[in-house]
């Protein structure tokens, strides 16, 4: 396909191919999957990115995933309204909790708020951006994510607010 720039019209098949390569173990695949959709210029949806995600995390391999979370906020795929593959949680929650836990609580924030756009309202994300801020020692921060998740009726943790009370 990638040698005759022939692209199937249903994009979905990469879906099944991005996974198929890291059940196999092989990101590198995986990556390159990627990387022939955009070459092919296939339309590329937030959870094609999330399956490449959530596998680097597994891996730890962060900094690759960080990479690709870049590009999909760059691009802001997740606000796509013609999107059919949402970002799953198993994808987006670790990599918020790696941001929070190296400082980027701001970074992850943005990234967050592009999900809670599209109606996200996970408490996991939340709870991490709180105790992402209240680490960074940026107490309004984290006091802000707290009264977003009063407002919405998210669950809140006391280890957020205890991590807040100590920052």
């Amino acid at each position: 396909m990638d040698e005759r720039y022939i692209a199937p019209e249903d994009n979905s098949i990469f879906e099944r191919l991005l996974y198929c390569q890291c059940k196999s173990g092989d990101l590198d695949a995986a990556a390159d999957v990627l990387k022939a959709m955009i070459r092919l210029s296939i339309p590329t949806e937030a959870g094609h990115y999330g399956i490449l995600i959530e596998n680097f995390c597994k891996a730890g391999v962060y900094d690759r995933a960080v990479k690709l979370l870049d590009k999909l906020i760059e691009k802001e795929n997740i606000l796509r309204p013609q999107s059919f593959m949402e970002l799953e949680a198993s994808a987006y929650n670790p990599m918020i909790e790696y941001l929070c836990d190296h400082g980027q609580a701001e970074k992850a924030e943005v990234f967050f708020r592009q999900l809670m756009k599209e109606g996200v309202q996970d408490s996991v994300a939340f709870n991490n951006l709180t105790r992402g801020y209240a680490k960074e020692g940026n107490s309004d921060s984290a006091f802000e994510i707290l009264k977003i998740m009063g407002r919405r009726g998210v669950p809140r943790e006391a280890d957020s607010y205890t991590l807040l009370i100590q920052s």
